[in-house]
């Protein structure tokens, strides 16, 4: 009885080896810091390395010639297929579950410096509220001292005008509304909307980081430029006038993207899970060599070649 060129079994192996690929490629794309290209040429060598000695083995094993020098060929590649799924199991598909296991606290810093985004609108939101308190107080007191007749000089430098048709009160609430107006222009609640669905979008990629690696590391390598991008904006925004920072603190907020990266690039123990995952994909990738029957035709020349023995 003759087997099929390729079986279940065969397939079994060329699927396992391509999923097991896919793994080693999540893996060194967490060692290589989100490098694409480097981490699909990775998965690709290890999956034909993989699919090439286990699919050698079990076409070795079926021959039916040259026996005794492809069983020694067929042997190495057992040997190499084990060696290579050890290898690759402990330090690229074990790497994407070691990373995992940092899950929380890899979201937890993602998320805080994601956050710095909307925190620094909120920043400047209490920076001006500071200004404007300031501000309104001097222009009440110069009002009062001009109202009795002392210091009048603070009146006229802050652009009061003396208009019996345009009330001290009146004046008060035109500055604060130019105060707002200039530190708060027109598209400024463009701007922040565009930075909130921006973050909204970050949060929803991050929250499911292991399944999204690559658009996670876009937004982790991004990040910092977007944090510095948003910071330096504000500020610009806060100083277009150079009188507004006497009336309060200058806008200057402290930000700092901490050190995700080891994280995602620092080798760790193989988990348990890992390695035994890489047992079954060892299992599964011969299975087919496992079923496999050797060729009738190198039991019957072995008894043939026993019978010729004897005789002499």
């Amino acid at each position: 009885m003759t087997q099929s060129n390729f079986s279940l079994a065969d397939l079994i192996s060329l699927l396992v080896g391509i999923v097991f690929g896919f793994m080693c490629f999540l893996g060194a794309n967490f060692s290589t810091y989100g490098d694409t290209n480097l981490s699909i040429g990775i998965a690709v060598i290890i999956s034909l390395l993989m699919v090439g000695t286990s699919m050698s083995a079990i076409r070795l094993k079926r021959t039916n010639k040259n026996f005794k020098t492809r069983k020694v060929w067929e042997i190495l590649m057992v040997i190499l297929f084990t060696g290579f799924t050890t290898v690759f199991t402990y330090f690229v598909f074990s790497h994407y579950f070691v990373v995992t296991e940092k899950k929380d606290e890899i979201q937890t810093k993602l998320t805080a410096n994601l956050n710095q985004v909307d925190s620094l609108y909120k920043l400047y939101q209490d920076n001006y509220e500071k200004r404007k308190v300031n501000y309104e107080s001097v222009l009440k007191n110069a009002v009062l001292n001009f109202e009795l007749g002392n210091d009048t000089a603070p009146y006229y430098a802050l652009g009061f005008n003396l208009n019996k048709n345009v009330s001290n009160q009146s004046q008060i609430r035109s500055f604060l509304n130019e105060f707002q107006r200039d530190l708060f222009p027109d598209n400024f609640k463009n701007i922040m909307k565009k930075d909130s669905i921006y973050v909204s979008n970050s949060r929803g990629t991050i929250s499911n980081w292991e399944q999204k690696p690559i658009g996670t590391f876009e937004i982790i390598k991004n990040l910092d430029t977007k944090i510095q991008n948003t910071k330096s904006k504000l500020i610009n925004l806060s100083e277009q006038e150079e009188e507004y920072n006497k009336y309060g603190p200058r806008f200057k907020p402290t930000t700092s993207v901490g050190d995700v990266k080891k994280l995602f690039t620092t080798p760790g123990q193989p988990t348990i899970l890992s390695l035994c995952l890489g047992f079954v994909v060892w299992l599964l990738m011969l299975l087919s060599y496992f079923t496999s029957r050797r060729s009738t035709k190198a039991k019957k020349n072995k008894s043939h070649q026993g019978q010729y023995d004897i005789s002499i």
